[in-house]
């Protein structure tokens, strides 16, 4: 934990409220809040005895930068105008209560890790309000709490979360479905879970991207049935990109139910999953690196496959037309012709049509079915 950060919670914790409002509110000039970029017209909760429900009554419609630098009760529904920016500071936060509504029209600032909200009651964020939207402002026991509470205070037309500021060992305890069309952005953290799905895909449009092979989503039941990503049923239009994947190890025994996918697709619906993308994404330990079923118009392109177990697939498409696989890098360190297995199944029971498999690397002792 940063100095600057042990430094504010005690602060919060040991002064009087006035006593760190006031500690916050004299650093605050006109000239840092230009540089800032808000509107230098500043106005604090702490004027109104109501707290935000008389704000954004008596301000109305003048563009003002409302200051928030202690904690507050939102006490009724209240709507914030797109004219009012929300400004947190040092111990700010809204706590919304039960059965009441907090919808923002308006901007926010805040730093990326602060909590700024602890409600109860229901949060709606407007399209100024997530520019982009931290989860950790919002309240939650764990990284995938805290990023589920962002999905349901997003807009249903989606936007930018930016979980990029989670660092180490993060848990998701329950799994995290994506239901609207968001970007999520994610960072130097592993992201691990006993759930059976990790992460769920509802919605079109969702872009998943790390910042390269530091992001793990990690799959950490032993040898069970688990999936790290999974996109649903009739589901358009994913990207999944620039991270890194980490299975159960699962060793494949005849007559076996379990199984371990890293990405998996399986459209049995009758409609099918289209345009999704994999790209640099490094595979390690899953039984089913990439398992597509009824998932058209895919491109798996520049990933990398490390495999060291028996009777996996490092990809597998079935009944998937026109995808292409391209610039990959497929490995093992196992021994023998079933040590590590690349079975692209474009098979006469369940073809897949219009694959096109080109610039491929192949390093170890692998066997390919189907190409």
């Amino acid at each position: 934990m940063n100095k600057a950060l042990v430094f504010l919670l005690v602060l919060c914790s040991v002064l009087p409220a006035y006593a760190v409002e006031k500690t916050i509110v004299d650093t605050v000039t006109p000239q840092n809040l230009a540089s800032k970029s808000i509107d230098t017209d500043l106005d604090n909760i702490t004027k109104y005895s109501s707290g935000l429900s008389e704000a954004v009554t008596v301000i109305g419609a003048t563009p003002r930068t409302l200051l928030i630098a202690k904690a507050s009760s939102v006490l009724g529904s209240v709507v914030v105008p797109s004219t009012l920016t929300l400004m947190f500071t040092g111990c700010g936060r809204l706590n919304v209560l039960a059965g009441q509504t907090l919808t923002i029209n308006g901007p926010i600032q805040a730093p990326p890790t602060q909590q700024i909200f602890s409600s109860t009651g229901t949060i709606v964020l407007g399209t100024a309000a997530i520019q982009p939207v931290y989860p950790q402002w919002f309240s939650g026991a764990d990284a995938g709490a805290q990023i589920t509470n962002t999905l349901a205070a997003m807009p249903v037309t989606g936007g930018t979360i930016d979980a990029s500021k989670y660092a180490g060992a993060q848990t998701l305890a329950s799994t995290l479905t994506i239901d609207k069309p968001v970007v999520l952005l994610l960072g130097n953290a592993t992201f691990g879970s006993t759930q059976t799905t990790i992460i769920s895909v509802t919605s079109n449009n969702v872009t998943i991207k790390g910042d390269g092979q530091v992001t793990l989503i990690d799959a950490t039941t032993s040898l069970g049935n688990q999936h790290n990503i999974v996109v649903q049923d009739g589901v358009s239009n994913t990207t999944i990109r620039d991270l890194s994947i980490d299975g159960t190890n699962k060793i494949f025994v005849g007559g076996d139910t379990d199984t371990n996918h890293g990405i998996r697709a399986i459209c049995s619906t009758g409609t099918p999953c289209e345009n999704i993308i994999v790209k640099n994404v490094n595979f390690s330990g899953t039984l089913q690196g990439i398992f597509f079923r009824q998932a058209n118009h895919c491109n798996i392109e520049g990933n990398t496959f490390n495999y060291s177990h028996l009777g996996g697939q490092q990809i597998y498409l079935s009944n998937s037309d026109y995808c292409t696989i391209t610039g990959n890098r497929h490995r093992t360190t196992g021994t023998g012709s079933a040590a590590n297995a690349i079975d692209i199944n474009v098979r006469p029971d369940d073809p897949s049509e219009g694959v096109v498999y080109s610039n491929n690397t192949i390093d170890g002792d692998i066997r390919s079915e189907g190409i």
